[in-house]
Parts: C-alpha cells; structure tokens; sequence
C-alpha cells in the first residue's frame, strides 16, 4: 500500500492549474483536459479534480494498493469507515471513496486496471 496523492476538488481546473503552477512554481506532471490534473510533488503527487471528475466532497488521501482492492475496502467498512462512493472501475483504476468518522478528508482506495 503506498500513500500516492492528496485529491482536492474544484470547481474548475484552470484558475487552480495557474495558481498552482505560476504563483507557486509547481511542475505540472499532467492535465486531462478540464477533468483532472496532477502536480508532481515529492513523494507525493497533488491532484485537481474537476466537476466531471469528481468522486469526492473534500480533500481526500490517495492510497494505491496491489492486491485485493475488494478485501481492504471490506476491512474499512468493517472497522466503520464510511463507505460514500462504492467501489468501481474508473478509466485507469478500480477505485472507492471512504470516509473516516469525525474527518475533514476522505479517502479514495484505488487499484490499477491489469495492463494498465
């Protein structure tokens, strides 16, 4: 399991993009058209996502993990992690959105697509 990125939502991509990129200096790693961008940060990477991207309400911690995305999504919930976006495949990935009790973040668990 690997802590991969912080996800924030906004409203839309470019006013965020320039902020980040001309008044902070950060490295654009890359931009899906006005759905999604990534910052290359270390050692992690800080992501936009846009309305049309958007599976979380807050901010949100990346975790990627290699094995058995459906066991530890389980593990969460049973342990009452709030299960608020079920888990599903995504474009790239296998993903699900969790939310810690009494937390001003969430959680987004994502697994790889085989091959991708």
């Amino acid at each position: 399991m690997k802590l991969k990125a912080v996800l924030i939502p906004v409203p839309e991509l470019d006013p965020a993009i320039a902020l980040l990129q001309n008044e902070l200096g950060l490295a654009l790693k890359f931009r899906d058209g006005q759905r999604y961008a990534a910052f290359e940060t270390v050692p992690m990477n800080l992501t936009l996502a846009s309305e049309q991207e958007r599976i979380v309400q807050r901010p949100a911690l990346v975790i990627e993990v290699v094995d058995d995305i459906h066991n530890l999504v389980e593990r969460l919930v049973n342990a009452g992690v709030a299960l608020r976006h079920p888990l599903e495949q995504g474009p790239h990935e296998w993903r699900a959105v969790l939310e810690p009790a009494q937390s001003c973040f969430q959680l987004v668990i994502s697994q790889k697509l085989q091959g991708a």
